[in-house]
């Protein structure tokens, strides 16, 4: 499978307004990307979540990224690299165009929609193999978390596939190495141009199911 060329993109990342624990979910702001990434706001920055348990970033840093269709090092769980599957495409596709159901968006104290985030981060983790995803949750976020990770599992059981749209989005550092896994959604471009994406940058894409 090949990468994204990272020669030019890179990305900034913090903490997001709903922020909780040691995930999502995270503020990133794109520098120089070639393609534009799916929001939920238009400042010109995006939603994400981490894919990996076991990997860090620095917020208020900048990082170069490749865009694959695998997480780099795999985590806890999964191989190395460690393919995206599609039930967490589905999810943060679900989420990132605001259909995810029973996901709070946004409420006057911030702390329903801190419930919804993590809840949704520990979905992704466990839907990626990361050991330990629910371990920490609350009741409600534990409830909410295995709602959306059932009706994941049932989206590809009835024939959902990403189609390339949502993808990874690993950081390095400075010094070229690895700093974590993120998930991220492009707009869709006309057939002609994306397809113009595609053989530019290398983007290919493979699929992974859970039993």
């Amino acid at each position: 499978m090949a990468s994204c060329a990272a020669n030019a993109a890179s990305v900034r990342m913090d903490y997001g307004t709903y922020h909780s624990g040691n995930g999502g979910e995270f503020k990133a702001t794109p520098i120089a990307f070639p393609f534009t990434p799916r929001s939920l706001v238009g400042d010109g920055t995006f939603s994400t979540f981490c894919l990996e348990t076991n990997e860090y970033f620095s917020p208020g840093s900048t990082y170069h990224v490749t865009f694959d269709p695998y997480a780099i090092k795999g985590g806890t769980g999964g191989g190395n690299p460690d393919p995206l599957s599609d039930e967490s495409a589905y999810l943060y596709l679900k989420f990132i165009t605001g259909t995810l159901n029973d996901f709070n968006y946004a409420d006057a104290g911030g702390t329903r929609a801190s419930v919804s985030s993590a809840a949704l981060q520990a979905a992704l983790w466990s839907l990626e193999d990361e050991t330990g995803a629910t371990a920490n949750l609350n009741p409600d976020a534990l409830a909410q978390a295995t709602a959306w990770i059932t009706q994941a599992h049932q989206a590809v059981q009835g024939g959902y596939r990403n189609d390339g749209s949502v993808f990874v989005m690993n950081l390095y550092d400075a010094n070229g190495n690895n700093s974590q896994s993120q998930i991220v959604s492009q707009v869709p471009a006309p057939a002609a141009f994306g397809a113009g994406l595609v053989g530019m940058f290398g983007l290919s894409f493979g699929r992974r199911r859970h039993a």
